[in-house]
């Protein structure tokens, strides 16, 4: 059974870190950090599965707002667990990363429409537009 359960991780980790930046540029605009009621709106209407909703609070909120919102979902790993795990598999053991980073490694760079390349996903490209010299 924990082989399930490990396997349900790395697909929850993967689908926060890959999709949800994405979700709260087109929702939300460019930002450094996002509300939790941004990653909960994103959640929504996504289904994105609720429970795993801390990984969202992490990689997208500030860390008050994550400490606050992630009370509801304990036990749950903390901030820093989960930033180590997402660093150490996206981002070469930084765990010191932000949206901008988070935004490059997006599983929208290209779309599933037939085409391919780099510049595939044409609204993905002019997101990352928007984050030229960052914040």
């Amino acid at each position: 059974m924990n082989i399930l359960r490990n396997l349900l991780y790395e697909f929850q980790y993967f689908k926060y870190v890959r999709h949800m930046p994405f979700y709260l540029v087109r929702h939300f605009g460019k930002k450094s950090h996002y509300k939790t009621k941004n990653v909960d709106y994103v959640v929504s209407k996504y289904g994105f599965n609720k429970r795993y909703s801390p990984i969202g609070y992490a990689i997208s909120c500030q860390e008050h707002m994550y400490e606050s919102a992630a009370k509801t979902f304990q036990p749950c790993p903390t901030l820093k667990q989960i930033r180590r795990r997402v660093g150490s598999k996206y981002f070469n053991d930084n765990e010191d990363f932000d949206f901008y980073d988070l935004m490059l490694t997006s599983a929208f760079k290209a779309s599933s429409g037939g085409e391919s390349g780099i510049s595939a996903n044409k609204e993905y490209w002019e997101y990352m537009s928007k984050f030229d010299g960052h914040y």
